[in-house]
């Protein structure tokens, strides 16, 4: 850091990132310097034939390059593991030495090519040594020259994927040519190609304004989210507790048995907030009733369900394509008239018996589904009667495509009040709703709940059962849920329904961050209830949450005392290091680092039309009430896979502007705890505490498939 930059250009690579390869190098070329030796003595003893300068030419250059890259290629690797991240100036003399050892290559280059041309235009006859001596001169000038060909080769593909095509991170236009660019590697994405243009361009001109005030590579991003996790895990303070299967007390594990850093010391002022804020300890309003996690485990079966056969199958690795199968393919094959499905991806079969499956439904009760692709910008969903809590089911599915990405990524702020009062405003929100001010969301689940609900209305299922008055289940309420992105559209898709059906219950698992304002999503918790498990990212992400993540990486990037070889090497063997020896404090923070920070804080601050567009996104926040599965940082030994680890969990509730307030959670269950057959088997472990009288349980990543199938089985 920051990047390197040869020949004028700004590359992917920074100057710190070359000490491992410059060292792989510097053992190549070491081993090929003494072959190379060994052969021209050894070509001595050969009787002198007119070809045998071509070849002493030859290795005799190629001798030469590997003994002048043998002592350059160390030199760079010392150089590149000086001074910390910002600690440019360390490794100033750089670049001088990486071109000394181009030009050295590029040497090789041309030896190796008249070596080729040599060795198929010229007899080697005279190169044969006497019987009986086992180094051949013949065998190891080729060997010498595949090599090189080889690492040749290799050197060309590092380059080229070193090689910044958009080498200006500070140029707003920059940001929006490189995302068009991305747009044609991703052929999935339906839309013109305007259409798609466009959207990229705008996404851009978005992550250019998030991310272009510094200059960092993809390692320099590893390292700082690593110095971020380790300094949350500091003030997170989940000990890990191992309860083995006979013994019922758990027993405390200090960090040392743990393998985990530590950073004891306390920092400055500045340093000493990061991590601090970023909490699993959120609002606590109470344990969550046992009904009310029993009503929300029961419908997450329906958002599960919604993700069709490749979810069921994912969380099933070992029976779930069989029983898909078995229990409906083969027999509705059988009956197809234009034979097998060519897009399984979209296969009406799969997905339908998926969705029987897991939601227990009668096929004469799954009233609609919608799959993939069918209608542009809709959503996939189906609509179900559930007889048993009389109930008409509308469930959305999260992201699984390209499009759900590109959905998510448009988070600008949209207004909805239109949509809102698209019949009446509901009384809940009469008192709140200023013409002035209004409700914002996330546009890109607004439109996509605005198509996926114009293409429920176009179905006239919602009329047929509930609103004629001849309808058969007039007394139904509705249940809108879904996951993920999913969940966000559900949330939207019942804001516009409650004025038609007030009693309206929307379960949003794992819903966007951003996904609407905080005035808005506070006022709903009468009728929406989300869920958030553990250190799930999703449910914490705003732009606001995002920006003080930015800024707190980008300080300890910043603040960093040690090279960046020093905390890989620090990662693989778990050493552990106090925070005076990870970091500089404000007072004592080298000249060159406060440049860095100064020229930062004042990209961030400057002004920006952009910033102006997403101001109120800065605010948004997951709707309703919050049903939080908190990990209690105790873990025990599973009773029947060895060495694992189940975590335990309770259930309480809390607000979203206590969830966003924390901000985002470094660790790698990031998107672990955001998989909805996680959650799904979460849920219904918590759903039976009444059973065992209980307030927590324990669950492991490696069960989830065999809780879903208990449950299922049970059911």
């Amino acid at each position: 850091m920051p990047a390197l930059v040869l020949f004028g250009r700004r590359w992917l690579c920074a100057g710190d990132d070359l000490v491992i390869p410059a060292l792989q190098l510097s053992i190549f070329h070491l081993t090929w310097t003494v072959v190379l030796s060994v052969w021209l003595g050894e070509a001595r003893r050969v009787i002198d034939c007119p070809e045998k300068r071509y070849y002493e030419a030859t290795v005799s250059s190629l001798l030469g390059t590997c003994a002048i890259s043998t002592i350059l290629e160390p030199v760079i690797a010392y150089i590149s593991s000086r001074g910390a991240m910002f600690e440019t100036r360390k490794r100033s003399g750089l670049t001088h030495v990486v071109y000394a050892d181009l030009c050295m290559s590029a040497l090789r280059v041309v030896a190796t090519i008249y070596g080729t041309i040599t060795l198929y235009k010229h007899s080697n006859e005279c190169l044969k040594y006497p019987s009986g001596s086992s180094f051949s001169l013949v065998s190891s000038y080729e060997a010498a020259l595949w090599c090189m060909w080889i690492m040749i080769g290799s050197l060309a593909a590092f380059s080229l994927l070193a090689f910044n095509f958009f080498p200006n991170y500070k140029d707003p236009e920059v940001w929006k040519k490189q995302f068009v660019y991305i747009s044609y590697w991703f052929c999935c994405i339906s839309g013109t190609r305007d259409e798609v243009d466009g959207a990229f361009r705008r996404l851009g001109e978005f992550v250019g304004d998030l991310l272009g005030h510094t200059d960092l590579t993809v390692t320099d991003v590893l390292v700082i989210f690593y110095l971020g996790r380790m300094r949350q895990r500091m003030f997170l303070h989940d000990d890990i507790v191992v309860k083995g299967d006979d013994d019922e007390d758990s027993t405390q594990m200090n960090d040392a048995e743990s393998g985990r850093f530590v950073l004891k010391a306390k920092s400055s002022r500045r340093l000493e907030r990061i991590g601090s804020r970023a909490s699993l300890d959120i609002d606590n309003e109470g344990l969550v009733e046992q009904s009310s996690v029993q009503e929300a485990a029961y419908y997450m079966k329906y958002a599960f369900a919604a993700y069709g056969w490749m979810l069921y199958v994912w969380a099933k690795p070992g029976t779930g394509l069989v029983k898909l199968c078995c229990s409906g393919l083969i027999p509705n094959m059988l009956r197809a008239k234009h034979g097998l499905p060519i897009n399984f991806r979209k296969s009406p079969y799969l997905n339908r018996q998926a969705i029987m499956l897991v939601s227990e439904l009668e096929p004469p009760d799954i009233l609609f589904v919608r799959l993939e692709g069918e209608n542009k910008d809709v959503l996939p969903y189906f609509i179900g009667l559930d007889h048993k809590e009389r109930k008409l089911i509308i469930s959305i599915r999260g992201s699984m495509s390209f499009d759900d990405v590109v959905r998510d990524l448009k988070y600008d702020p949209v207004d909805v009040d239109d949509w809102i009062c698209a019949y009446d405003t509901p009384p809940d929100l009469e008192e709140m709703h200023r013409d002035d001010t209004g409700f914002t969301g996330h546009r890109g689940i607004v439109e996509a709940a605005q198509a996926t609900m114009k293409d429920i209305k176009s179905t006239g299922v919602l009329r047929k059962h509930l609103l004629d008055p001849d309808a058969p289940h007039r007394e139904y309420g509705v249940v809108v849920c879904g996951h993920s992105l999913g969940a966000g559209c559900a949330f939207f898709a019942g804001l516009h329904l409650r004025s038609i059906f007030p009693n309206l219950r929307c379960f949003a698992y794992s819903p966007p961050g951003g996904l609407v304002s905080i005035d808005l999503a506070s006022s709903c918790k009468d009728w929406c209830i989300s869920t958030v498990c553990g250190k799930e990212v999703i449910p914490r992400l705003t732009l606001g949450t995002l920006e003080r993540l930015r800024d707190d990486l980008v300080l300890l990037g910043m603040s960093s005392k040690m090279s960046k070889i020093q905390i890989l090497i620090s990662m693989m063997t778990r050493y552990m290091w106090s925070d005076p020896d990870l970091f500089y404090t404000e007072e004592n923070l080298p000249e060159e680092q406060q440049e860095w920070l100064h020229a930062y804080e004042e990209s961030i601050h400057a002004p920006s039309n952009v910033r102006d567009i997403l101001k109120r996104a800065r605010s948004f926040a997951p709707p309703g009430k919050i049903m939080y599965f908190k990990p209690t940082g105790k873990v025990r030994k599973h009773r029947r896979l060895r060495g694992k680890l189940s975590r335990e969990y309770v259930c309480t509730w809390s607000n979203p502007a206590s969830l966003i307030d924390k901000g985002i959670i470094v660790s790698g269950r990031m998107m672990k705890d955001h998989m909805p057959d996680y959650s799904y088997a979460l849920l219904q472990k918590l759903g039976g505490l009444s059973l065992r009288k209980r307030k927590s349980v324990y669950i492991a990543d490696e069960v989830v498939s065999s809780v879903i199938e208990d449950v299922q089985t049970s059911q």
